[in-house]
């Protein structure tokens, strides 16, 4: 009987094994590898969007800033008055403006310079927001001018917030000669009214207390509106 030669794969079984174990070596340290690269990669994309995510943030929130105060500036500011006015027409909720204009600001910056002038911002600035309740939000509105939005206030509150305010401002002393003071206009949001209507009793109010002798706190409700009028219109 003619003995038949041994399979290939049992003459060679210790090669293949050695082989197949060397492939699966390689696959598994290349499975290795490649998992590590997309870790690597994932936790990089995620640093990337995180920064990407803070970058947008704080460029959004420098939009909705002032600069040099950091308070809110007019378009943060309007997307909460937007809010009130809202709440107002739905709930009929108290919701009340103060604007504030530092006296004599112009002759601040002749006198003393830009550089004063803006440290003057600062402080009058610093002085509204430790002044104000938690639920007020204080903003620069433009140049010297402030505008705070009281939630839940009525007018008469909204003048004894606003007093405390004058009164805290006026204690800023720029030198021994000269106190900083403000003049404050007061204004509650009447009921289906407008943003525009609103701010403009506000302003009015603000232009009465500058042109009766500044350092004083005037309500729009106390303003006769055919007064003033002409003065206002010129004004502006």
């Amino acid at each position: 009987m003619i003995n038949k030669p041994a399979p290939f794969y049992i003459i060679h079984a210790k090669k293949i094994l050695i082989t197949g174990n060397l492939i699966i070596f390689i696959f598994f340290v290349f499975l290795l590898a490649s998992s590590f690269v997309i870790v690597r990669a994932y936790r990089k994309l995620r640093k990337t969007n995180k920064a990407l995510a803070e970058a947008r943030k704080k460029a959004e929130n420098l939009s909705l800033h002032d600069t040099l105060t950091g308070l809110l500036n007019r378009r943060g500011l309007e997307q909460m008055i937007n809010y009130e006015i809202n709440r107002k027409r739905r709930f009929d909720n108290s919701v009340s403006f103060l604007m504030v204009d530092i006296d004599y600001f112009k002759s601040v910056n002749d006198t003393f310079g830009h550089v004063t002038g803006d440290l003057v911002l600062k402080q009058v600035a610093e002085t509204l927001t430790n002044g104000r309740r938690s639920t007020d939000l204080v903003s620069r509105w433009g140049g010297e001018e402030f505008l705070i939005l009281l939630t839940n206030t009525s007018e008469s509150q909204a003048m004894q917030i606003a007093e405390k305010l004058r009164i805290a401002c006026s204690q800023i002393v720029l030198n021994d000669s000269h106190n900083i003071t403000v003049s404050i206009g007061v204004a509650e949001v009447m009921k289906n009214e407008t943003f525009e209507s609103w701010f403009k009793r506000v302003d009015m109010a603000l232009y009465t207390a500058k042109n009766s002798g500044r350092n004083k706190i005037v309500a729009a409700s106390s303003v006769n509106v055919e007064d003033i009028q002409d003065c206002y219109v010129k004004k502006h």
